[in-house]
């Protein structure tokens, strides 16, 4: 089992899901907020954003515009976790959370499936 510790709370957890390590562009709404990220991997239930903006708290529900080649996904979940990172050479950090899926449309089923034998 996989331990992640995080805001000073330890998480276990066993991905039931193989992720698979992309780059997207993401937008993702919360409350009155928005702000851009990057995906940094994706699977059928979760989905890992980094960002240098605000990010939500844990457990608060959140929407994300994931922008694909062709298409753009609408996909809800809530975060399960987040991070900061300080950037080398920088005051700046990247923060990163991780979100689990409650609502995913086919298409991007379609697109994780797709990725993983690419």
């Amino acid at each position: 089992m996989d331990t992640y510790k995080a805001d000073e709370q330890i998480y276990d957890f066993k991905r039931s899901e193989f992720r698979v390590a992309n780059k997207f562009t993401v937008n993702v709404k919360f409350k009155e907020r928005a702000f851009s990220g990057i995906a940094g991997n994706i699977s059928k239930t979760g989905i890992y954003i980094e960002t240098v903006g605000l990010i939500p708290e844990n457990d608060e529900d959140v929407a994300i515009n994931l922008i694909g080649d062709n298409s753009i996904f609408d996909l809800y979940g809530n975060i399960r976790w987040s991070t900061n990172i300080p950037i080398s050479g920088s005051d700046e950090m990247i923060y990163g959370f991780g979100i689990k899926l409650h609502s995913v449309p086919a298409g991007y089923l379609n697109l994780v499936e797709y990725l993983k034998i690419s």
